[in-house]
This record gives structure tokens, C-alpha cells and sequence, in this order.
């Protein structure tokens, strides 16, 4: 996913291809090549059946250019969370304005 400093579209979604009835969504959101999260924020789920779930970035998200990586933590009732995507990391380039 690409967005310019400040952007606040696209949505980031998620087809997670699983069935989030009842499930928390969050989506940790962090620099490459560090390991702190900068980001941690609850996903809407759109569609659970399906797997669908988004955010709608807000002011202040998207203010830092550079190279993150995000992952969406889906915990179910009384279960630890699991991790998607579970083979890579979703990465998110936010580049700077031309003016």
C-alpha cells in the first residue's frame, strides 16, 4: 500500500479469508527494521463472515514517511490472538509530498 504524507485514503482493508464472528480485530502497525509498534488501532469489521475488515486512517496517522510493516491481530473469544498475514508482513511506504 502507498500513500503520500497526510493521506487519509485509501482505507486500509483486509480479506482475512477467515470467520471473524465475535472476534477483536487490531491491526500493529510498525517502522521497518524496528521493533517497536507506532501504531496499534482496532480494525471495523465489515463483513465477518467473509473475513472483511478495514480503518479509516485519521489525522496524525499518516504524518511520518518511511517503510512500515503491518500485521492484524484477530483474537476470538477467550482465544489467543492470531496473526495475519501469517507468512509475511503487509508493508505500508508512505512518501513524502513533491510540494
Amino acid at each position: 500500500m502507498y500513500l503520500k504524507v497526510g493521506d487519509l485514503a485509501p482505507k486500509l482493508q483486509f480479506d482475512l479469508n477467515a470467520n471473524l464472528t465475535g472476534a477483536t480485530v487490531v491491526a500493529k502497525i510498525r517502522r521497518a527494521h524496528q521493533s517497536a509498534t507506532v501504531l496499534t488501532k482496532t480494525l471495523t469489521v465489515t463483513d465477518a463472515a467473509a473475513g472483511l475488515c478495514e480503518y479509516q486512517w485519521v489525522a496524525g496517522d499518516t504524518d511520518t514517511p518511511g517503510t512500515y510493516y503491518i500485521e492484524v491481530l484477530v483474537t476470538f473469544s477467550g482465544a489467543i490472538p492470531e496473526r495475519f498475514p501469517q507468512r509475511f508482513n503487509r508493508e505500508l511506504l508512505i512518501k513524502e509530498k513533491v510540494g
